[in-house]
């Protein structure tokens, strides 16, 4: 039931109602369709489906309901859809074992419709779902149902790639234009159906729409153009034979048109009468009243009522379909099903138990969904492909191969399914009960892998058949026609062409329904069992192959249509790599006003990549907008305010000069200030849709103009799944490409807000000393142990254990403290001690000390340091003299002490720290290190080495003639002519096995061999945090950053792992093989976990093999 009304120019919607004529919009201004319901036959697909609707959209209230207009109009459906669109939440979802991408179910669609039109009546909302999609704005997934009210049910929005624009197809004039972002693919299309110079005007089922002429179409074709467009149908109804004949039936009732353009017209039910006397209670003259029809669906629900849905009498007896809704398009079957109770006599009905009674039922319906899907696949080969081969629709240099593509293997699984339909039909035919039927289906059972293939091309055939019907006109008319058919059902080819996939994803519940009703005795028993397990392994088989080819295509493509904005964001995203994948892709909002451009955001699994989508010639292109991001140093978050992109004027680290640090941060701060200003000064009510902001930020030392920057998401329903992803794809320390994990080295919890500065451990990696700001804790090396403090001092941030002297060395208030190990440790983890141990003060205004090997010598040095110059003293650990030429006592030997490394015991004055020499260097020290002969310090000059022996001797450790070196030195040299006082430059040396020293610098790390001379010149890691130390654990180099660990490869450079953390520092690396390090607990974020980063077990192994043979061949 349709009427026309002329809406006035004036009314407060006008703007927002969108007339979808491509060719002349004007001639249609004021002519606006007005759909009341949608329980008009003429909208609906069947007789069935006529008494099911106004089954299921009856109104529970005797009155209509209640809307709260605001600037959102309702009753229009053009607007509720977009809307709509913004709103759902896409996910991938398992409908009888096959996995389907981006859909929603219909409850959560429900329940957007009711936000959208601010009610609470599910009715009212389920009607206007169904006016959706009755216009293709959304289908089934299995095209089988309407929108049903039901979490189980799935549907997703039509799959239409291109955007179509007025266009000249003659001259090829290309309009790039950015599609809308309700789609399944982010992209809603108009109709395909422009012929080059005829359109009409055609209202049709309660919608507005514009639909091409098939006459082009019709005077191209051959003259047999009828008999081939005929409803060829297989009756699947002869012998046992290999071959089929065909019987025709040609029909001349015409299909009314089905509208493929934008959705557009008014939901008549949320409108108001125009007559000022109406009332709920007496409607006015009116046959079209909204009062009046709601009365009239009253009545036939309260008809309907009394009715059973899916409950038929035979015969006086009530029979139950198994599945109501299990057969192939409930409102689109080509023939009525007979249940096995109408098709046996009375007699041979009593004869059979209940039980098999139903199983006699589920055999039928089995029988019969096949046969009609052998019937599905015959009109696709006959109306579809026969044509395609023998017409020129296509030019012949590509007709077999798009054939091949967009039904790919259809013709095999036709003939195969059919043969299986021939064998079942004539089981069913020989006797009215079938006894067996297991042996038929395994013996055919294994012909559905050919599902499997025709599963993985389904992506790209949707792709190349909508590619081809937007470029080619003739072949654009001939889909119209053959669509319009009587012989499809009303139903378009993408419907047909997912019935393979969809009909393998209900043998289990078909063949589930009979096994079910089989007892273990019965022969079929075993026989099903195996056929059901076959075919659940290919079901398996079809989503991966689907995902894995799906996801390759659209690589692919992407690759081949990726350009860049700036020629600075230009990098190879390796696209083509095995493994590549693409976790997430949509769209997000420019600006927090959604009515702004959106941009195309692609998560890959590696890179973050922002762009705009343009469309030359069918094929989407991406133009990159953004730097990528890389995934493994991409923060997501959601800010408070909007902070303003940071841009900097060079690639290199803005942090080397602490003026220059405090001077950014404040710009920044400034900028934030700003930015957090304007956002709250915005209109919230102002008529202007807000989105919801996602902050993307680059962690690193690398930043550039896109270093951060925020888009926005519609919902925060549609936010949610980009921070999830991200977070999924960054939890890597347990992916197939790591190399190292993290244990815990203490039991965790037991740190809460306390600051851990070092940790050593001791006598052979079982007891470990800690460093913190409170004192000293001791504790074993177990991931279950507790620590306990043995040393009451303040501000404790260096500790060292002299094993060989009992000696433990700790740096509080910047104040050098000796202690006797065994004092310390018997203290606590030994007998009780109340007392704490008495130490020896060493020298004060201590800021580090440094023990290592020099000479065969153990050395302790401890610098003295100011801005202009430092003095490093060195000092020895010794023992009295008296104790070295004295043997130890027999009672001594006897009776070793508890934590010790000697067999007798040593007092406090025992031993004693000796100077050795001093060294003096014209600049501040940062940090010293000893080699074997050689004193290396670290000032804002880089290292200086120092010969122990003659400490007047110093020289650079890098060469400054080295042309391979000039982007070090020169900036060293440029840093030092500064005036100011330079923040500390972090630089580790590390000597590698084969005999090299490799340099790790704030930004850099490169070999160098002992004359200074860097060597390896293609070897160069640019580092990508702001590191504050690092380790070596051969062959991998590691960087640690408060917010990352970094994890290279030390022979090539590669990028081999990242750990995501909070507060992360290393807290030993020198000591042992183990690397210990510390960060905030992932569980309790207060508290801080201390971990051990160790090698994964396959790669220790090879590791130590490596080491082995290395080793051997230096030797």
């Amino acid at each position: 039931m349709t009427r026309n009304s002329t809406l006035s120019t004036t009314r407060p919607h006008w703007d927002t109602i969108h007339l979808r004529d491509s060719i002349d919009s004007s001639t249609h201004r004021g002519n606006i369709t007005v759909t009341p319901a949608l329980n008009n036959s003429s909208n609906t697909r069947g007789d069935d489906s006529n008494k099911t609707n106004s089954q299921s959209l009856s109104i529970r209230n005797s009155t209509i309901p209640t809307i709260r207009r605001g600037t959102l109009y309702p009753y229009l459906l053009s607007v509720v859809a977009q809307e709509f669109m913004h709103r759902v939440v896409l996910n991938d979802r398992l409908k009888n074992s096959i996995e389907y991408k981006n859909v929603f179910d219909g409850q959560q669609a429900v329940d957007k419709l009711m936000i959208i039109l601010d009610t609470k009546d599910r009715s009212i909302a389920l009607k206007m779902g169904r006016a959706l999609g009755q216009q293709g704005c959304f289908h089934d997934v299995q095209y089988e149902t309407y929108l049903l009210d039901s979490s189980t049910d799935i549907y997703q929005f039509k799959d239409i790639f291109f955007y179509n624009p007025p266009l000249d197809r003659k001259t090829d004039t290309q309009h790039h234009l950015q599609p809308p972002r309700g789609s399944a693919m982010a992209s809603t299309v108009p109709s395909f159906g422009s012929s080059d110079n005829q359109s009409s005007s055609t209202t049709w089922a309660g919608t507005m729409t514009t639909c091409s002429s098939i006459s082009d179409y019709s005077t191209t074709t051959m003259d047999d153009r009828n008999t081939i467009a005929t409803a060829t149908i297989t009756t699947l109804e002869e012998e046992d034979t290999d071959t089929t004949t065909m019987t025709t039936t040609t029909t001349t009732t015409t299909a009314p048109p089905e509208s493929t353009f934008f959705v557009n017209g008014v939901f008549t039910p949320l409108t108001h009468c125009y007559a000022p006397s109406c009332n709920e209670l007496s409607p006015c003259y009116s046959p079209s009243c909204t009062k009046r029809l709601q009365q009239q669906c009253t009545t036939a629900a309260a008809i309907a009522a009394t009715t059973t849905s899916g409950t038929r009498h035979i015969n006086g007896r009530t029979q139950t379909s198994i599945d109501s809704r299990s057969t192939p398009h409930t409102y689109l079957r080509q023939r009525e099903q007979s249940s096995w109770a109408e098709m046996v006599s009375e007699q041979v009905l009593n004869s059979v138990s209940t039980v098999e009674r139903k199983r006699q039922e589920a055999i039928c319906e089995l029988v019969f969904t096949e046969a009609n899907f052998v019937m599905d696949l015959d009109y696709v080969c006959k109306m579809w492909v026969d044509p395609l081969l023998s017409e020129d629709i296509i030019p012949s240099s590509r007709r077999q191969q798009f054939v091949d593509t967009v039904f790919s293997n259809i013709s095999k699984i036709h003939h195969a399914h059919a043969r299986l339909a021939r064998k079942l039909q004539k089981r069913q035919n020989d006797h009215p009960i079938i006894v067996e039927i297991g042996d038929i289906l395994l013996k055919y059972a294994a012909n559905f892998d050919l599902i499997i293939e025709y599963g993985a091309k389904q992506h790209e055939a949707k792709f190349i058949y909508e590619k081809e019907r937007y470029l080619n006109p003739k072949f654009d008319a001939f889909v119209e026609y053959t669509e319009r058919h009587p012989s499809s059902h009303k139903l378009e080819l993408n419907g047909y062409l997912t019935k393979p996939t969809t009909r393998l994803g209900r043998y289990p519940l078909l063949l589930g329904a009979i096994l079910k009703r089989t007892s273990d005795e019965h022969p079929d028993h075993e026989m099903l069992s195996n056929v059901l397990a076959v075919v659940k392994g290919f079901l398996s088989k079809v989503n991966v192959e689907a995902g894995n080819a799906k996801n390759r295509f659209d690589l692919e493509n992407i690759h081949h249509h990726l350009s860049f904005k700036r020629k600075s964001d230009k990098l190879d995203l390796k696209l083509l790599e095995p493994g590549r994948r693409i976790a997430r892709e949509g769209f997000l909002n420019k600006k927090p006003n959604l009515d702004s451009a959106d941009y195309q955001v692609i998560l890959f699994d590696h890179y973050l990549v922002v762009a705009k989508v343009r469309w030359i010639r069918a094929e989407k292109h991406y133009l990159v907008v953004r730097r990528p991001l890389a995934v493994p140093f991409l923060a997501v978050l959601i800010p408070p305010y909007m902070p303003t992109p940071q841009r900097t004027t060079s690639i290199l680290s803005t942090s080397r000069h602490s003026q220059q640090q405090q001077q950014q941060q404040l710009q920044q701060k400034k900028r934030l200030t700003a930015a957090e200003n304007d956002l709250n000064s915005m209109p919230l009510n102002g008529g202007i849709k807000q989105g919801h902001p996602l902050l993307f930020q680059h962690m690193g030392r690398k930043k550039h103009r896109d270093s951060q920057y925020v888009l926005f998401a519609v919902s925060q329903a549609t936010r949610k799944p980009w921070i999830d992803q991200i977070h999924q794809l960054q939890a890597c320390n347990h992916s197939p490409t790591s190399v190292f994990d993290i244990h815990s080295a203490v039991r965790p919890g037991q740190f809460k807000h306390k600051k851990i500065h070092q940790v050593v451990p001791f006598q052979n990696n079982q007891l470990l000393v800690f460093a913190m700001d409170d004192g000293v804790y001791a504790g074993k090396n177990d991931s279950d142990a507790a620590v306990h403090k043995v040393l009451h001092l303040d501000h404790v941030t260096h500790i060292h254990v002299i094993e060989e002297f009992q000696m433990l060395l700790v740096l509080a208030d910047k104040t050098l403290w000796q202690y006797v190990l065994t004092d310390v440790m018997n203290g606590k983890l030994g007998n009780s001690s109340t007392s704490q141990p008495v130490g020896k003060r060493i020298q004060s205004n201590v800021p580090f000390f440094y023990v290592g090997t020099c000479l065969e010598r153990t050395l302790v040095c401890v610098p003295k340091v100011s801005s202009l110059k430092s003095v490093i003293t060195m000092l020895e650990p010794c023992k009295p003299q008296a104790m070295t030429d004295k043997k130890p006592t027999l009672l001594k030997r006897l009776v070793p002490t508890t934590v010790t490394g000697t067999s007798y015991a040593i007092s406090s004055t025992d031993t004693y720290l000796k100077k050795f020499k001093e060294c003096y260097i014209p600049c501040e020290a940062w940090a010293v290190e000893l080699s074997n002969t050689k004193l290396w310090i670290t000032g804002h000059r880089g290292i200086m080495l120092v010969d122990v022996q003659r400490t007047d001797r110093t020289q650079p450790m890098l060469n400054p003639y080295d042309e391979h070196l000039t982007f070090i030195t020169e900036r060293e040299k440029q840093e030092s002519s500064l005036k100011i006082r330079l923040p500390v430059k972090r630089i580790s040396v590390f000597r590698t096995i084969p005999g090299d020293y490799l340099v790790c610098y704030d930004e850099y790390a490169f070999y160098v061999n002992a004359k200074g001379n860097r060597v390896k010149k293609d070897f160069l890691i640019e580092w990508e945090g702001c590191s504050e130390s690092y380790a070596l654990a051969w062959p991998y180099v590691i960087a640690f950053e408060p917010s990352f660990i970094e994890i290279r490869s030390a022979i090539t450079g590669h990028l081999e792992q990242v750990i995501r953390g909070e507060r992360i520092k290393c807290l030993q690396h020198r000591i042992g093989d183990t690397i210990y390090g510390v960060m905030a607990d992932p569980n309790q974020n207060d508290n801080e976990l201390i971990f051990k980063l160790s090698l994964l077990d396959h790669l220790a192994s090879d590791r130590r093999l490596s080491l082995v043979s290395l080793s051997t061949a230096l030797l």
